[in-house]
Parts: structure tokens; sequence; C-alpha cells
């Protein structure tokens, strides 16, 4: 009995969508802000955020990340939405002083139509300029 030559199947990769989307916005004294992306229609993860802190932001400068279906922010707190780091913890937020700092994750939000929003309070006695960047990755 002869037995069926095997035939490799074709390996393809699906390409896959990546972006790093940058933030920038002055935030003044003892103030809140909050950057909004534009609207990403696609389902996608997370799989980086990264927040420069200058020295002068002391830890006293605060950055968060949210997503939600609404492009709306606040200036007396945190934009509604939903916390991307919130979900293992309740105080979601980064400080820092002098230094990069980068929060690798790969959280999936399966949903169509959201923004992204960066989020800043300035407790510094002057004004401050939030810079920060997030990947995401279309799933």
């Amino acid at each position: 009995m002869r037995v069926p030559r095997f035939i490799i199947p074709e390996f393809a990769l699906k390409p896959v969508r990546q972006v790093e989307i940058p933030f920038r916005i002055a935030v003044p004294t003892l103030g809140y802000r909050s950057v909004v992306s534009g609207l990403v229609s696609y389902p996608f993860k997370v799989v980086q955020a990264k927040m420069v802190f200058s020295e002068e932001a002391n830890n006293l400068v605060e950055h968060g990340w949210f997503t939600d279906i609404n492009d709306g922010v606040s200036t007396t707190g945190p934009p509604p939405g939903d916390n991307i780091f919130g979900r293992e913890g309740a105080g979601a937020y980064f400080t820092g002083k002098g230094v990069v700092k980068t929060a690798n994750t790969n959280v999936e939000f399966p949903t169509y139509g959201l923004y992204i929003k960066f989020y800043t309070f300035n407790g510094c006695a002057y004004a401050y300029t939030a810079n920060g960047s997030i990947v995401i990755q279309q799933i």
C-alpha cells in the first residue's frame, strides 16, 4: 500500500497594524488636562505606554491612560472612561522625576470605535508640559 505524499501547507502571516500615538499638552499649576486621540476604528490591544517626567515633575505630576466611546474630557479631574491600567488596581496613575517611564501591557479592547485619552494632573508650583505616547496593535 502506498502512503500519500505529505504536502506542507503554505504559511502566510497576516499583516498587523501597529501605531504609536503621541500626546503633548501644557498643564497649568494644580490643573488637570487630557488629550484625546483620533477615533480608533478597529479592535486593538495596548502594547506599551510611555511617559516623560522631567526633573521638575518631582513626583508631583500624575499621568493616566483611559479609553472611552466618547471624546469628552474634564478639567477638574480624570476624564470619563475606563482606566487602561486600572483593572488590577484603583490607583493606576504614574508619577516620576527625571525619567521616561514605560509601562508594557497586553490589554485588549475588542470594541470598535474607541478614543484613547492621556490624562495629566500637575501638582507643581508652575506650568508643566505633559509628554507621552501609547503603542497600540490591531487585533
